[in-house]
């Protein structure tokens, strides 16, 4: 385990997945500055519109066409579908061992009165309302719609490097995907993530209505450490 150098400015990337798990926070929390990539290429079947539900380990799925665009360009195609995942959350939610489900109900209201089709904007939206929940409000948020196709992974991160800050905080795959041929440099300037104990993929939200101290959860649920 390493300390992050409080003298640090300490910059994070992601495309804003939907409703995240804690291993997102953790990186969002940690940072001074947050860049959510909006314009590079969308993913499929990955998180960007689906998350695991804790209630019983299934997916809730936001209806989008797929295509090999931005992530700002894709549609949402079922409104309705959307709002019923706030109605599956609202559901959940009421069981007994959620002592703070009340937390939820900004999630739920978006959900349920969803209007506008952009994935994008529906996911910056719920992350920013989470920071609000979390009552976190250290980290400095941008939102990014630029173009990042024609660049390296390793490229985008010294591109934001050195428009943002000092060192990078990483999620713990993207070690496998980065040149270690740069590895000199990648030690001076990158850390990733070490996830704690068993953690789930599920959605963050379980843990918000769950725990009096979510942000602590978060906190506790990842270390950081160099390159190996």
């Amino acid at each position: 385990m390493i300390l992050l150098d409080k003298n640090f400015i300490k910059v994070s990337a992601h495309q804003p997945n939907f409703i995240p798990w804690v291993g997102f926070w953790h990186k969002l929390l940690h940072s001074n500055v947050f860049v959510i990539t909006t314009g590079m290429q969308y993913v499929r079947r990955g998180f960007s519109n689906r998350v695991i539900m804790g209630d019983n380990n299934s997916w809730a799925t936001v209806p989008v066409k797929a295509d090999f665009i931005a992530f700002n360009k894709i549609k949402i195609t079922d409104l309705t579908a959307v709002r019923q995942i706030g109605k599956r959350i609202l559901h959940w939610s009421k069981q007994k061992k959620y002592l703070f489900s009340y937390r939820l109900e900004p999630i739920i209201e978006k959900l349920i009165n969803i209007e506008d089709k952009s994935l994008s904007s529906l996911n910056v939206d719920l992350i920013k309302i989470i920071l609000k929940i979390l009552d976190h409000n250290n980290t400095e948020i941008i939102v990014d719609n630029r173009n990042w196709k024609v660049e390296s992974k390793l490229d985008i991160v010294f591109s934001l490097l050195k428009e943002n800050g000092d060192i990078f905080l990483s999620g713990p795959t993207a070690e496998k995907y980065l040149d270690k041929n740069n590895s000199t440099e990648l030690k001076k300037k990158i850390v990733f993530q070490k996830l704690i104990g068993n953690i789930k993929n599920e959605t963050i939200l379980h843990a918000i209505a769950f725990y009096e101290k979510p942000i602590d959860y978060i906190f506790n649920s990842a270390e950081w450490k160099y390159m190996e």
